[in-house]
């Protein structure tokens, strides 16, 4: 589709959209009476058809790059994971977070320390709620911390 390539500048390792791209950096590409985003058209042109419930991600992080090879099919799910794999949330968890009363070591500590003692007492000695040390051992919470073989 020569329109498409028209703006797609190929001369660095990301191919870049020239072309209308929306505040966040997605390129935006009008086709057959559709605005639909760029690095999505590229999928399809290069890849063929996007399946119900999957999304188009970025290897390379980089929201106007469109070349196929940067590109690979993800869940909502796989999408939230990457992005905080790759530190690129806006929200900053754990000791980063000025609010947190626990830290790294503290959590290690509660997991390995919960077979054999409560969520209250736990929550006593950390001087934290019971609720709190439910979310850390649920992994609703503290979820980054890679906790081994716990």
């Amino acid at each position: 589709m020569k329109r498409f390539f028209e703006k797609v500048d190929k001369t660095g390792n990301c191919w870049e959209w020239t072309s209308c791209k929306l505040p966040d950096g997605y390129g935006m590409f009008w086709i057959h009476g559709r605005t639909l985003r760029a690095h999505r058209v590229s999928w399809e042109l290069h890849k063929g058809t996007i399946p119900n419930g999957l999304m188009v991600l970025h290897k390379c992080d980089n929201p106007s790059c469109v070349n196929p090879s940067h590109l690979f099919l993800g869940t909502q799910t796989d999408n939230m994971r990457d992005m905080l794999k790759k530190g690129r949330d806006r929200y900053v968890h754990g000791e980063r977070n000025g609010l947190s009363k626990l830290t790294k070591a503290d959590v290690v500590s509660i997991v390995s320390k919960s077979t054999n003692t409560t969520q209250t007492q736990l929550a006593e000695h950390f001087g934290v709620s019971q609720s709190t040390i439910s979310r850390v051992l649920s992994q609703q919470t503290w979820k980054h911390v890679n906790l081994g073989g716990f």
